[in-house]
């Protein structure tokens, strides 16, 4: 709060060379409150909170459900867990060449039935009683690249169109996408049952969510369309 305040009365405002009228503190509140109008915006926000989720909800039941129900040892965890992250680290890499042939649009919408496909996947191999740790692991891998995709993807399209408040948008994604995270995470916690059934049940419920936003709000967004110039 206090590095907010310095900002704000002692920090000079660094868009008046496109817009010399612009005040930093006067022009804050309305900026957010027409960010906060924009429902193209703010499905953005909500689709980048569910990615946001998919990767918490791993995180948070990972150490229960590979070491309890997986019998993994603590090292065993560990290089799970390094894998999990180089996982992350190639979709941020690949991300962007596949948003740059097909689009944002599109490759969000390929992220959503990714995220789809890798909660199938589990419930299926639950099914047919051949669910596995590779196989978990082959999931859970498609769920956090799903998950790169949708935030990456969902923040360059809600902020492309008000490239003259970039800052507040991005500052109100940021929290909207953390907001979002928390809510949803807060009512699976409220889920009684447990373990790996629950990963993929809720995989499933993001990717529905998230897929129904997409269509219904953002689908005819021209910035949607377009591809990433960055």
């Amino acid at each position: 709060m206090i590095l907010t305040i310095l900002y704000m009365f002692f920090c000079k405002e660094t868009n008046t060379r496109i817009d010399a009228k612009i005040k930093l503190i006067g022009d804050v509140v309305p900026t957010y409150l027409k960010l906060l109008r924009d429902p193209h915006f703010i499905s953005s926000v909500i689709i980048s909170g569910i990615g946001m989720s998919a990767m918490i909800l791993y995180v948070t039941i990972s150490p229960f459900l590979l070491q309890t129900q997986f019998q993994l040892t603590p090292i065993q965890y560990g290089w799970v867990t390094s894998l999990v992250g180089i996982g992350i680290i190639l979709g941020r890499f690949t991300n962007g060449f596949i948003s740059n042939k097909v689009g944002n649009f599109i490759s969000l919408k390929y992220s959503t039935i990714l995220l789809f496909f890798s909660g199938s996947l589990i419930l299926i191999s639950i099914a047919v009683n051949s669910l596995n740790i590779f196989m978990l692991m082959f999931s859970v891998l498609i769920a956090l690249y799903a998950q790169v995709s949708m935030r990456s993807n969902s923040m360059y399209i809600a902020l492309l169109p008000h490239t003259k408040v970039r800052g507040s948008a991005g500052y109100l994604f940021a929290c909207g996408e953390h907001l979002a995270a928390f809510f949803r995470g807060s009512i699976i916690s409220l889920i009684s049952f447990i373990g790996v059934g629950r990963l993929g049940f809720l995989y499933l419920l993001f990717a529905a969510l998230a897929y129904y936003i997409l269509v219904k709000y953002m689908n005819c967004i021209p910035s949607a369309r377009s591809k990433i110039t960055i």
